[in-house]
């Protein structure tokens, strides 16, 4: 179960025939070495966040985010000087963005790094030292091609089974899922996969090429989520909103369950550099349910995330991420009882400089999830300004390895809805930028009404349950 983003329902099936269990987007990259703002603390807003120590121990290795000033081959050459003579080393740069993932066994690197020329910024990625990368555990390959084809009440919803008739969605048009990998031997989603463009970034948030770095292993959740982007219609199984689009496994989700900072960075990055024109992530990044702008470190990793996300935006990627799950109004936040995810959890004052990542990063699509009653679901966050689209997350069937299928709930299922509907507008509008893309999904989506003796909020035809409303695949294509 990836980080919260699924509710723990999951009935897997065999379907056998007897039944049925703040960039601007553009298409180009600038030249410009400067980089988005960092986020400025919270000061005399509301009180501050309750700060969890991030203590490096010496002689265990512990990993950092280091943010350079700019871009400029200059800075980078000072900031690779600056790490070895701090006591680390690079285990992978990302130059475009100015961002550096750094692992040191020193434990007053993070003090000697933060004061050098060329670095803005520098944060530690976990609360706990970073452990060998397991070996994967063996996949477990398709067997049978499972029973018929079946109507499913998610795609009537969005209305993609009459979207399909009009187009499936091009194979022009990839989409990225970042998530914990995909089989790529399901019959459903083996003709859809890329291998040439998939990539793991779970080793120290180095990107890896092959099956083994980016195959779902022990987490079935990437699987089932990109069967809701893109399984085949082809008579067998289940079907996806875009089913005629291709598909790169981007594994940012290690065997313990963990998306590490470093990890989702390597995912936006590589996704975005292979010419991805979507990407889903149905996650929030470990070890902190919310990153505090008035804690140092935190902010820092926010930095690295903000940069790589516009990054994408300028290459022409529209990301899209799930709400949560823990029913929180993202603009009312107070306490959080789950962080650090990777240590024990503790109780701990958050403010409105606190941020769900990624979804409530600039120019990223939230989705929050509905019922086939088109009822808010309980667990699902909302906000006012942050959800931007509602969309099926209850009980969604699916894809798992194996070439079976199962029932899963969360916004994890509901957001690769609105990425096939993106997939499909991205289909028809070749063209498009991601703001472009984003707002044509927006001002397509049918319009839910705020329910009765709710804490749902309005303002004008924007809720903070639904965002602009629920997704429309039909609309999207004609």
């Amino acid at each position: 179960m990836v980080r919260a983003l699924t509710i723990p329902l999951c009935s897997v099936l065999a379907l056998t025939p007897l039944g049925l269990a703040d960039a601007p987007a553009s298409a180009t990259v600038t030249a410009s070495s400067s980089l988005p703002a960092t986020p400025s603390p919270v000061r005399g807003v509301d009180q501050p966040s309750t700060p969890i120590a991030q203590r490096p121990t010496h002689g265990r290795t512990a990993s950092y985010l280091v943010n350079l000033r700019d871009t400029s081959r200059n800075t980078r050459l000072l900031g690779h000087r600056a790490v070895v003579r701090a006591g680390g080393r690079v285990v992978a740069a990302w130059p475009e963005i100015g961002v550096l993932v750094v692992q040191s066994t020193d434990a007053r690197f993070l003090g000697r790094v933060r004061t050098a020329r060329g670095v803005e910024s520098a944060g530690a990625t976990r609360t706990v030292p970073v452990r060998p990368t397991p070996t994967s555990a063996r996949m477990v390959t398709s067997g049978s091609r499972g029973g018929r084809e079946r109507g499913l009440w998610n795609l009537s919803m969005v209305r993609a089974d009459q979207a399909h008739h009009v187009t499936r969605g091009s194979k022009a048009v990839r989409v990225a899922i970042v998530d914990s990998g995909v089989d790529p031997t399901h019959p459903d989603l083996k003709g859809a996969l890329d291998p040439a463009t998939s990539i793991g970034c779970t080793n120290g948030g180095r990107p890896v090429k092959g099956v083994g770095a980016w195959r779902a292993t022990n987490n079935p959740h990437g699987t089932h989520v990109a069967g809701i982007v893109g399984a085949a219609r082809n008579g067998v199984g289940v079907v996806g909103v875009a089913p005629g689009v291709r598909l790169s496994s981007i594994k940012v989700v290690d065997e313990q369950g963990m998306i590490y900072p470093e990890y989702a960075l390597c995912g936006v990055m590589s996704a975005a550099r292979s010419g991805a024109r979507v990407a889903n992530h149905s996650y929030f990044v470990d070890p902190f349910v919310f990153w505090c702008d008035d804690q140092p470190g935190q902010r820092a990793v926010k930095t690295s995330l903000q940069r790589a996300f516009a990054w994408s935006a300028r290459r022409g990627m529209v990301n899209v991420a799930a709400a949560g799950n823990s029913g929180v109004d993202l603009t009312k936040k107070g306490v959080d009882s789950e962080s650090p995810t990777d240590a024990r959890a503790r109780t701990r004052r958050i403010n409105s400089g606190c941020t769900d990542l990624p979804t409530e990063l600039k120019g990223v699509v939230s989705v929050s999830a509905v019922d086939r009653t088109r009822e808010f679901a309980p667990y699902s966050n909302d906000g006012l300004g942050i959800v931007d689209v509602t969309a099926p997350g209850d009980e969604i069937l699916s894809t798992v390895p194996g070439g079976r299928y199962a029932i899963e709930s969360g916004t994890s299922m509901a957001a690769p809805h609105a990425t096939g509907v993106l997939a499909l507008l991205a289909t028809r509008h070749p063209k498009a930028t991601p703001t472009q893309l984003t707002g044509m999904l927006k001002r397509q989506a049918r319009p839910l009404p705020c329910p009765r003796d709710t804490g749902c909020r309005r303002k004008g035809s924007v809720t903070s349950y639904y965002g602009h409303g629920l997704v429309d695949a039909l609309a999207a294509v004609k």
